[in-house]
């Protein structure tokens, strides 16, 4: 089976113990073969028990596919958005899924040539390959620029196929049919009087000329002078071979194939599973069973479930720091828990005593140490006394790149790692592990990742070597992770008496004084799933909270992570209970004034998540 499928699905119905498979060729049904052997080893008793076996369906091409899937004799197939239309529009299939890539759902439609004279505007005449006739990265989108040029004439007499055997001299379009021979003439599938053994011009993979990398092997192996095709087979290039390969461009120039998202003739969507109407739930299942299956929910810190809320996720959960949870009954009788104030999380600012010279506001040139990129910390609240409170400054509205000038160096995990704000970070010491020094990273693989790992950035390393100036955590686990220090053979002999606060009027304060001396407060960890399972997940959780919560004596506890060497592990260890959020929008949640200043941040400041979710990556420039 081709592609990267990507679909996230929370179905508990029933269904059939087979599921079926169509595939084109021999190599695709050994795959499929392996994929249900791969299946039956890994699937957990309860799982193989309602989905006993997939068999692999061997077609023709790809309308036998379709018809086999409509005649109830194949169950699904991943297809090309162009023969989707065909089997949506006239054999009443439907799609359940699709394939997602690198640059999101969309697919890059290329011209690949080698000749380094060529240009688009001289086609009519040349040989083509492409990666199928009506698909749409190899016809369906470079046909539309060709005409939307008109640099392929179309008659109104004239069907597009016609107009095109008539501009290509010879070319190899899978799929064209045999009433234009010129389109076929370069392919090289084994042919034969017997239909079902014939595979010349066919589009299945017996055709070796077939899809984006049989188009490549055409331009190769035929001497032809184009190849048509979409931009996920460039990866499978080697970069000594990539550079006798060029692509043209649509103002005539030409470029390497790095440059792709540059120079390409246009985007569409790619492949999508498409099954019988009435068999849409359980093809559903079925690929979130052989699903590398997606996360259903995650407890997000306040930037982060901005966030996820700008991409349509939605609260389940918040966790609450107060000493008492509210109990209340569901609907079901089942106990949850309601709060009306949401106790904060303070973000401070901790340098030890005996720096005299650091103040809040002339932090610029220090050491800086941060929980992570993104923290509301150490990172979202901490720009109002630091980059924006310039207002001269001219890249307040880049705040990476703004925090990169202002500071030293530092430890930011998540920023570039070859940047300033990497510059003191550590990874993990990997001692007779084989595992990778994942240093920067924007996870607990790097020892100064989250509030533990900025002290221990600011205090130094275990040899004594001083790191930052000034390290900017959440309050509500300072004391414990300053008593750590030493039980962790980290660095002894620390004591809160050793830090202290930078204060807003300029003064310091005892690290015990962070309520009158902090940078804001920090709405409470979410936790946020997709609307559709949201209620699943919430009583999945209460269920969780009943038996590992603060009151259970269970010996695993859902909020203590000691015992695993870190802290703040799935939740914050100084969550008390997990309350009541599906009735409210994260907005609300998050608080005016964060979400205000979360809003005026993202709105000029890069976010690769973010851009993903707001724009429609098929229609962006």
């Amino acid at each position: 089976m081709k592609g990267a499928i990507v679909f996230i699905s929370f179905i508990t119905i029933a269904f059939a113990k087979k599921f079926r498979w169509c595939n084109l060729s021999e190599m695709e049904q050994r795959k499929c073969a392996e994929l249900s052997k791969a299946l039956q080893a890994v699937l957990p008793p309860t799982t193989k028990n309602s989905f006993t076996k997939l068999s692999c369906i061997k077609a023709h091409n790809i309308k036998d596919c379709i018809k086999k899937i409509r005649g109830n004799k194949a169950d699904a197939i991943s297809l090309d958005a162009g023969d989707v239309y065909t089997a949506a529009k006239f054999y009443d299939l439907t799609v359940v899924a699709k394939e997602m890539y690198q640059d999101g759902g969309c697919l890059y439609s290329v011209a690949v040539v080698r000749n380094e004279s060529l240009d688009i505007r001289q086609l009519r005449g040349k040989r083509s390959c492409h990666n199928g006739a009506r698909r749409t990265a190899g016809w369906n989108i470079p046909l539309g620029f060709l005409l939307s040029r008109n640099y392929l004439h179309w008659h109104e007499n004239q069907t597009v196929i016609e107009a095109t055997s008539k501009f290509f001299s010879t070319a190899c379009a899978p799929g064209a049919g045999i009433s234009f021979p010129n389109l076929c003439r370069l392919c090289q599938g084994k042919k034969s009087y017997n239909r079902e053994r014939n595979y010349f011009c066919e589009t299945t993979d017996n055709e070796p000329y077939y899809g984006s990398e049989g188009a490549l092997r055409c331009l190769d192996q035929e001497n032809s002078d184009v190849a048509f095709l979409d931009s996920t087979a460039l990866d499978n290039i080697d970069a000594s071979e990539a550079t006798k390969y060029k692509l043209l461009c649509t103002d005539g120039t030409q470029a390497d194939l790095k440059d792709f998202r540059k120079c390409n003739l246009g985007r569409g969507p790619g492949n999508a599973i498409v099954t019988r109407y009435n068999y849409r739930k359980i093809t559903r299942k079925f690929l979130g069973v052989v699903q590398r299956d997606e996360v259903d929910a995650a407890s997000l810190d306040a930037t982060h479930a901005y966030i996820a809320g700008n991409c349509g996720l939605v609260p389940v959960v918040t966790e609450y720091y107060g000493e008492k949870c509210a109990t209340a009954n569901g609907n079901n009788g089942e106990a949850h828990f309601e709060a009306e104030v949401l106790p904060p999380v303070y973000a401070v600012a901790v340098v030890k005593k005996t720096s005299r010279s650091e103040k809040l506001f002339n932090l610029m040139g220090r050491r800086s140490c941060h929980g992570h990129m993104y923290s509301p910390a150490g990172w979202l609240l901490l720009t109002k006394y630091t980059i924006r409170s310039d207002q001269n400054s001219t890249d307040i509205c880049n705040i990476n790149k703004a925090y990169t000038n202002y500071f030293r160096k530092g430890c930011m995990p998540g920023m570039n790692a070859k940047g300033k704000l990497c510059k003191v970070c550590i990874g993990t010491e990997q001692v007779g592990s084989k595992s990778f020094n994942q240093r920067c990273a924007a996870n607990h693989d790097e020892l100064y990742y989250g509030n533990m790992g900025a002290l221990r950035c600011l205090v130094g390393n275990p040899s004594g070597k001083s790191l930052g100036d000034v390290a900017f955590v959440e309050h509500h686990n300072l004391m414990e992770n300053i008593e750590s220090l030493g039980k962790s053979g980290w660095a002894s002999g620390w004591t809160p008496d050793d830090f202290e606060l930078l204060c807003p009027g300029g003064e310091r304060a005892p690290v015990t004084e962070w309520e009158k001396c902090n940078l804001g407060p920090i709405p409470p960890n979410i936790v946020m799933t997709r609307s559709v399972i949201a209620t699943k997940v919430y009583d999945f959780l209460m269920k969780s909270q009943e038996h590992f919560g603060m009151s259970s004596d269970s010996e695993f506890q859902l909020f203590q992570s000691r015992r695993y060497g870190e802290r703040d592990l799935l939740f914050k260890d100084s969550t008390n209970c997990l309350t009541h959020a599906t009735h409210l929008n994260y907005m609300n949640i998050l608080g005016e004034e964060f979400f205000d200043l979360a809003e005026s941040i993202f709105s000029c400041t890069d976010s690769e998540i973010l851009e993903f979710c707001t724009q429609d990556v098929c229609n962006a420039l």
